[in-house]
């Protein structure tokens, strides 16, 4: 098993270093009850091939376990995201701008353990996000400022299905995990990207553990650009 380690930890390292953007994030949990958890987490995004920032967002969210198969999740995140600079069908530019987002998150995630060291887990997750209506800056081809660019409110129905597989080394701080994740559009019922995940956690103790992932993202939307992401994160539970 140490072999198998050192191959995730080595793929992570590899694909880390062709990796385009870097995710990070601070997760708190609180248990409540021995059922009941609520988190808070901070998260950075950059955008590719850039440490500029791309994403800042909060999230708010409380957990229930059912049983030791189900637990089911409900959250809140505040997003800000900045836009790259584009241009118009017309030759006008439109100079990068900060928009504010809701999102909603509703999701109920199934769990089994095999052998007592390998979870598969399977989480359907059902995401709504709202973005403002907005009126933002825009040129024309000789830099002259002409009437605003109008962006349209949007409200935004997702599924995401997560399909996972852990594996519990025995007398290691290391867990490696895979995913997939694809997303799907409700609205027009389409699979609009997926999400490719290889990482580890490492627990240092009860309370504290870092993450380590690389992310394939295989299309682009106005939430997320394609290509390879490499991720960081940190959990304080109490």
């Amino acid at each position: 098993m140490r072999n198998l380690l050192m191959l995730v930890l080595l793929s992570c390292c590899g694909l880390a270093l062709q990796a385009q953007s870097l995710w990070t994030a601070i997760d708190v949990e609180k248990k409540i009850n021995k059922q009941c958890s609520a988190s808070f987490e901070l998260e950075h995004r950059s955008f590719q091939q850039s440490f500029n920032s791309e994403r800042l967002a909060s999230t708010l969210g409380l957990e229930y376990e059912i049983n030791k198969y189900l637990k089911t999740e409900a959250s809140y995140s505040f997003i800000y995201r900045q836009t790259q600079d584009e241009l118009t069908k017309k030759g006008n530019l439109v100079p990068a701008y900060w928009s504010p987002r809701h999102r909603g998150n509703l999701s109920l995630t199934a769990s089994y353990k095999w052998k007592k060291r390998i979870e598969i887990s399977l989480r359907e997750n059902y995401q709504y996000t709202y973005r403002y209506q907005m009126f933002v800056p825009k040129h024309n081809e000789l830099g002259f400022r002409i009437p605003y660019e109008e962006v349209d409110e949007k409200h935004k129905h997702i599924l995401k299905s997560r399909l996972e597989i852990k594996y519990d080394i025995k007398k290691s701080p290391f867990e490696p995990y895979l995913s997939c994740e694809p997303y799907v559009e409700l609205t027009d019922f389409y699979v609009e990207k997926i999400r490719y995940t290889i990482g580890t956690t490492y627990k240092i103790n009860k309370k504290h553990r870092l993450e380590a992932y690389y992310r394939y993202i295989n299309h682009s939307d106005e939430d997320e650009q394609a290509g390879s992401v490499f991720g960081l994160g940190y959990k304080f539970k109490f």
